[in-house]
């Protein structure tokens, strides 16, 4: 699923970069970096074994139609297991996605902008012990947020993101388990920057 978001997110991104109607769809390069918290919650195995996830992401947009951005996003990030019992062997788990995102420019004046998000993607989790690896599992996540963008110039802004997301894993277990390993759910906080020209 995700080599296939990747794809038309690229095909998008030339096609319309040859339109000659630029001021319908723009090829309009924009990166943003941040760091993230995860506040996982709820009745799952992420959240009743671990503590809160520490890390970092990268998005990429590359279209941009009236007011709707066309990017892709890139996340990982890290959680220490806090009960054994539930981690067993393990100390973190690593989580990782990959998809991507939709963008709505729904408010701007003076230097700041609003812009809430939809997020598909693919999640891969992976169980270590320091160096060794004991296993992953993967799935897909579905995310709403929202950047608030303060504009420091017309290259760069600061930004904070809220949001939500849900994760659908593909965990083999007993049935009674299934709800237990099957899911998670994170309230996310990040803090980066935005850069939307290049010299």
């Amino acid at each position: 699923m995700t080599k296939n978001i990747v794809f038309l997110l690229l095909f998008s991104a030339v096609v319309c970069g040859q339109n000659k109607n630029k001021e319908l769809i723009k090829f309009t390069p924009e990166a943003s970096f941040a760091f993230s918290s995860q506040l996982y919650i709820g009745e799952n195995y992420l959240s009743k074994g671990h503590n809160d996830g520490i890390g970092a992401y990268f998005k990429m947009n590359f279209v941009t139609y009236k007011k709707f951005k066309l990017g892709i996003q890139f996340e990982k990030t890290t959680q220490k297991v806090t009960d054994k019992a539930i981690g067993g062997n393990i100390n973190k788990t690593n989580s990782n996605n990959l998809g991507g995102v939709i963008s709505y420019q729904a408010f701007t004046k003076n230097k700041i902008a609003f812009e809430p998000q939809l997020k598909i993607a693919e999640v891969t989790l992976r169980q270590k012990d320091g160096s060794k690896y004991y296993g992953s599992q993967s799935g897909t996540q579905v995310g709403i947020s929202s950047d608030v963008i303060f504009k420091l110039n017309k290259t760069l802004s600061i930004f904070t993101n809220i949001g939500y997301n849900y994760s659908f894993l593909k965990v083999e277990t007993s049935p009674e388990y299934k709800d237990y390993f099957n899911n998670s759910q994170s309230i996310n906080i990040s803090i980066g920057l935005i850069i939307k020209e290049y010299v």
